[in-house]
Parts: C-alpha cells; structure tokens; sequence
C-alpha cells in the first residue's frame, strides 16, 4: 500500500546523494563572502547559500517521510501526503533559485498552503484551528506590506530583478526609506520568527504532526532568514536606526525566550522556542553587518535546520510511548528504548551549542562578529550560552532517570531505527566538519 510513498522517499534520498557529490566538486567556502563599500555584499556566497539550503530542504523531506510512514499508514493518505510533501519541496525550490522577487513571494505565501494542508490533515488535536488560524494570519499580514513594496517599486524601476529593484531603497535617508525598509522585511522577521511575533511557532509546533514541525523548523524558517539575508546584504547602510531597534529587540528576546525555556515541561514546546532563540540569534548576526557574524548565521541556519528536526523525530518517538508530551511522564525512557540516548545526547549537545558542534562554531561566529556594537553584549551572549545549556541538560536529563514512568513498547520499528542512525550520523559528520570551515 505504501510503495508509491516509499518510492517518493527513495527519489529524495538519490537527489541528495547527487546534490550532495555535486557541490562537493566545487570548492565552496566562506572566502565568497565580500564587503564592498562597508555594505554588506553576499556576491557569490548567494549561489552558495541556495545550494546549502536546497540540500538542507530535501534532507528534512527524506527524513520527514521516513518519520511519518507509521502515521500515514494509520490515516490511509500515504500518497496525498507524498504529493504534499513534493509540492512543498518544490516550492521551496523555486523561491532559493528565483531572482525575480515578485516570484519569490508568490513562493514564499504558496509555501504555507502545503503546511497548513499537514497541519490540518494530520493533526492530532481539535486545537489545530486555532494554530492554523495564527499562522495564517500573522504571516500573510506581514507579507502584505511585502508585496505593496514590490508593486510600487516596480512601477518605480519597471522590473522584478531583486538587484535592481532593492538599491531604490538606498536614495534618501527619511523616515519614508525607514518604513519602507521594514515593509520589505517584516515578512521575513516573522517567517523566521522574531521575538514579539513569534506566538505562531509554538502553537503550530504543538498541533501540527511531526511532518510539520519537522517542515517548520528545517525549512520553512530558514526561508525567513534567507529573504532577510538578500535584503539586508542591499540595503544596509540606509536603515541603521531600525536595524540598532531590531537589533536589541531579537537580543533580549533571546534572553526572555531562554527564561522560558527553563520552565516549560511540554517537550514540543521548549524544541519550539529554542527554535525562536536560535533564529533571534540568527537574526542579529544578519542584521550586525559583519563579515564573520554573517557566516555565523549561514551555519547557524543550517545547524539548526539539522538539530531542531531531529529533536521533533525523537518527541515524536517518546510520544507514542508515553502518549503525553510532559516531560515528568517520559522519565526513564532510556531503560526502555536506550537506542534513543545517544540520538538525544548528540541533538541535545548540539543544540545547547557544546564543543565540537557546528552550532557552537555559529555562536562564536555571531559572538565575535557583533562585540563591535558594545562590549554588554558579553553578558548577554553569555547569559544566553548559560540557559540554553540549562534547559537543554533539563530535557535530556528528562530522559534519564532512575524511575521508569514508562511502559515496554514496540514501536520502535527499522524505520525509527534507520532514522535515528541516519541523523546521528549526519550529526556526527558535522560535528567532523567544523575544522574544515575556514
């Protein structure tokens, strides 16, 4: 029944292979990466930047089909949710090679029908309307103003080349350039999502599937960061007012986020708001305007694309055990299935930024890059470096324990387990190729 799903998963795996040998053959490196006239210029790393995150997007589909073949079984749809998953992908595709920015966000607003689509096909909860309803609204109504911006600009420059229509941003330094400036943005911020409009994440993280928070944290962010990598890299040295407001909000968003963290007891919830304080982070290395900050949060989108998913995949594996999220109801779960330790001990350390990591390669990037702007933001760095290795260690350690809250069970199938050894080892190998990025 399942053999056109299955076949779906296996294209997937032999377009990656061959993305995968084929950027391999070109010497990619950060080199790419030039300022020009103090703006911040991503001349050839853009094409760099799209082969990483093409790659990135098929690899969260692969493992997202692997994860869900169980939960697709059970509802019948295996090849509705394949045809879903396809046509997300290739919309993603189209909006990292399109140039026309009236294409890109046709792209950017058609990729939520897919994921609204996972949400409420394969959802367990009745709530799953109210989140479909947040992430509906708070994205599309951003991007109006996106889309205002383009018309106007185009009948400005009679064209929907992004390098040409962007620098009409640079002419004038009035509050109308400042305004227009965040119009073009605001859609990416929330995408990706900045602290004071990222009440969506998380409600959307909790009803949607493991398909989509998988899709949402491996994917669909990183467009958000991606968009605001091309605008900001054009249109820098005009906006420093908004760019310093921003700037501070997304840094103690982080901070308040990190609080968070520390108390939640849902699993899919503390994934979900270490998400928003990476992308924060993320954020501000973007918006600094450094060189190495920059390069910090290309790798910051990538680590996270790989680590935040693979969280979920386990989430979701320690659900169906323990049928509850909490994670007092998880304890000893190593006991049970200690195939899973090492994969939380390698995600976990990932995401709480520990050594070797490329997650930790991506904060020191970030760190260094903005310590220009003021030498406080030490304390606040490190704060933040404080309490994520608090709340990380807080969910790990919800796996070990002496008590065992959790009953023998047989799901884990070869599915979970050929999942788990996949990720691990794409962990592992990025943990190995922290010494080749300079």
């Amino acid at each position: 029944m399942l053999w056109s799903f299955r076949g779906v998963l296996s294209s997937l795996l032999n377009l990656l292979i061959i993305l995968t040998f084929s950027m391999s053959s070109l010497k990619v490196g950060f080199s790419s990466f030039l300022f020009c006239s103090n703006f911040l210029w991503l001349s050839s790393g853009l094409g760099i930047l799209n082969g990483v995150l093409v790659v990135l997007s098929i690899w969260v589909s692969a493992m997202m089909l692997l994860v869900s073949l169980k939960l697709v079984a059970h509802n019948q749809n295996p090849i509705l949710f394949g045809l879903m998953t396809v046509c997300l992908l290739l919309v993603i595709f189209l909006f990292f090679v399109f140039d026309n920015f009236l294409w890109m966000y046709f792209m950017f607003e058609l990729s939520l029908i897919p994921t609204l689509f996972l949400i409420m096909k394969w959802g367990y909860q009745p709530e799953r309307l109210q989140a479909s309803f947040y992430f509906i609204m708070y994205t599309v109504c951003a991007s109006l103003p996106l889309l205002a911006m383009i018309l106007m600009m185009k009948a400005a420059m009679f064209s929907f080349s992004m390098s040409s229509m962007l620098p009409l941003c640079l002419i004038g330094e009035s509050f109308n350039f400042w305004l227009s400036w965040l119009c073009l943005v605001m859609a990416f911020l929330v995408k990706t999502p900045m602290w004071g409009v990222h009440l969506w994440l998380p409600k959307a993280h909790v009803e949607a599937p493991v398909s989509g928070s998988m899709v949402l944290a491996g994917i669909l962010l990183k467009l958000g960061g991606y968009g605001l990598i091309q605008i900001v890299s054009l249109t820098y040295k005009l906006v420093c007012p908004l760019l310093d407001l921003i700037f501070s909000v997304n840094l103690w968003g982080a901070v308040i986020v990190s609080f968070v963290c520390l108390v939640c007891t849902d699993v899919k919830i503390l994934i979900a708001y270490s998400s928003v304080i990476h992308m924060n982070l993320m954020v501000i290395g973007v918006l600094s305007g450094s060189l190495m900050a920059v390069m910090g949060s290309v790798l910051m989108m990538v680590a996270h694309g790989v680590s935040s998913p693979g969280m979920f995949a386990l989430a979701n594996l320690n659900y169906e055990n323990t049928h509850s999220r909490n994670m007092l109801f998880q304890k000893g779960l190593s006991s049970v299935q200690p195939m899973l330790v090492l994969s939380w001990f390698l995600l976990v350390a990932a995401n709480m930024a520990a050594p070797p990591s490329l997650n930790l390669a991506s904060e020191i990037f970030i760190c260094v890059g903005v310590l220009k702007t003021g030498f406080f933001l030490c304390f606040l760095f490190g704060l933040i470096t404080l309490l994520s290795a608090g709340y990380n260690l807080y969910l790990f350690s919800s796996q070990l324990s002496n008590v065992c809250m959790v009953t023998p069970s047989k799901n884990m199938n070869s599915c979970n387990f050929l999942y788990t050894m996949l990720h691990g080892g794409l962990v592992y190998y990025m943990l190995l190729a922290v010494s080749f990025m300079v």
